[in-house]
């Protein structure tokens, strides 16, 4: 028990930064950390053990930074290594943390975020809309195994309804699928395929596009 603890008071604060996304900036993989913290908590309530204050403040910070990286449809957005239907959703998470810290996640509408640390900006003009963009480091310099090759890229939903998308995490298995998953071409960014002619050939989210 005390090992445990001495463990995670080293951890906690080095991988939940201060705006509260977990330090490899994919939003799947701070969704089950997030859940691994709320477990830990609920335990301790269980069995009569004091939570350490700085578990139910972090908590508090993950729910709010889950809320603000997922789309109006309820579901994460896939920056890094990230994919649906692996990680808990989002509003199940909220509950979760509603029953065990009595905190309420509130609504982002008509905001806009700056989630420096993570390097996420965030619009949100209405409940159906949402701009997030990353403009960030690509994760830890020393764990950056999850990063993809995606700076300044974005993801747009309207109306409801996600109409630019990123193709996250679609296998773990180094392969076309996996090094197109990590690459500039797998999302909504810039990358330079070739010169010709003095011209610079362009990728913008499949889009191709001249340039001198």
């Amino acid at each position: 028990m005390e090992k445990g603890l001495s463990i995670l008071e080293r951890e906690v604060p080095e991988q939940v930064l201060a705006d509260g996304g977990h330090f490899e900036r994919s939003p799947m993989y701070h969704s089950i950390i997030f859940e691994d913290i709320l477990d830990l908590i609920n335990i301790c309530g269980a069995y009569g053990q004091d939570v350490p204050k700085l578990w139910g403040v972090v908590v508090g910070k993950m729910g709010r930074w889950l809320q603000v990286m997922s789309h109006p449809d309820g579901d994460i957005a896939l920056f890094n290594d990230a994919a649906l239907e692996i990680a808990a959703k989002p509003e199940q998470l909220f509950d979760y943390l509603e029953r065990v810290t009595g905190e309420i996640v509130g609504d982002a509408a008509g905001r806009c975020f700056e989630l420096a640390p993570s390097g996420y900006y965030v619009m949100v003009p209405g409940s159906g809309e949402r701009l997030l963009v990353d403009c960030g480091e690509i994760g830890p310099d020393y764990l950056p195994g999850h990063a993809h090759c995606d700076t300044l890229s974005f993801e747009l939903s309207l109306a409801g309804r996600r109409v630019v998308v990123d193709s996250g995490c679609g296998i773990y298995v180094d392969g076309k699928e996996r090094q197109y998953n990590r690459g500039n071409v797998g999302h909504n960014t810039v990358t330079v395929v070739r010169c010709w002619k003095g011209l610079k050939l362009l990728c913008i989210g499949g889009q191709t596009m001249l340039f001198p």
